[in-house]
C-alpha cells in the first residue's frame, strides 16, 4: 500500500490497504499499464484507491477497487484508460458522504468502458463517472444500488457549455 509505480504492474493477489494509507496505488509514470489481476484492491473512508497526476497514455484494468470513496482518481493527464473494472463502496452509512468512483480532474481524451460501479442505498451522494473539466468518453458501464452513472461537471462558480464537453 502507497505504492509508486512507473512501469508495467499487475497485483499478483488481493491487496488491503490500511487507514493511514491515503493513496493505496500511485502511478507516477506515463505510458504504463496497471493491471489488477483479476484481484481487489482494498480500503477505507476518505481514501483513494488509485491515484494518477500527470501521466498520459496510461492503462487502469481487470479487478476490483473496493472501499475508497475515490476509487480511481486521474488528474491532468491526457488519454487514460479505465477498463473491465468492478468499483465498489459499502462502507458508509452517512447519507451527506459523497462518492466519486472514477474521477477524471482537468483530464482529455480519457476513456472508461466496461466498468460496474455498486454503491449502499443508504449514501445519497454517489456518482460512477465524475469529470472536472475534463474531457471523456464512457461506454459500457453498469451502476448497481442507485446513484449517479456519469457527471460532468466545470469546477467553478458557474457552468458555461465550452468547459462542460463529454461524450457519453
Amino acid at each position: 500500500c502507497g505504492q509508486i509505480i512507473n512501469t508495467d504492474a499487475m497485483l499478483q493477489a488481493d491487496l488491503t490497504c490500511g487507514e493511514d494509507t491515503p493513496q493505496a496505488i500511485i502511478i507516477a509514470a506515463s505510458g504504463i499499464t496497471l493491471d489488477l489481476g483479476g484481484h481487489a484492491l482494498s480500503g477505507h473512508l476518505n481514501r483513494t484507491g488509485i491515484f494518477a497526476d500527470g501521466v498520459d497514455s496510461t492503462t487502469i484494468r481487470n479487478g476490483t477497487v473496493d472501499g475508497f470513496d475515490r476509487g480511481v482518481l486521474v488528474t491532468k493527464s491526457d488519454g487514460v484508460i479505465v477498463e473491465d473494472l468492478a468499483v465498489r463502496y459499502y462502507q458508509d452509512t452517512d447519507a451527506n458522504h459523497f462518492v466519486f468512483s472514477v474521477l477524471f480532474d482537468g483530464c482529455r481524451r480519457a476513456v472508461v468502458r466496461r466498468v460496474v460501479f455498486e454503491f449502499p442505498p443508504s449514501v445519497f451522494h454517489k456518482t460512477g463517472v465524475t469529470a472536472f473539466e475534463s474531457q471523456l468518453s464512457v461506454r459500457e458501464i453498469e451502476v448497481r444500488g442507485g446513484g449517479q452513472g456519469v457527471d460532468f461537471s466545470f469546477n467553478g462558480s458557474c457552468d458555461h457549455p465550452e468547459l462542460n464537453t463529454g461524450e457519453v
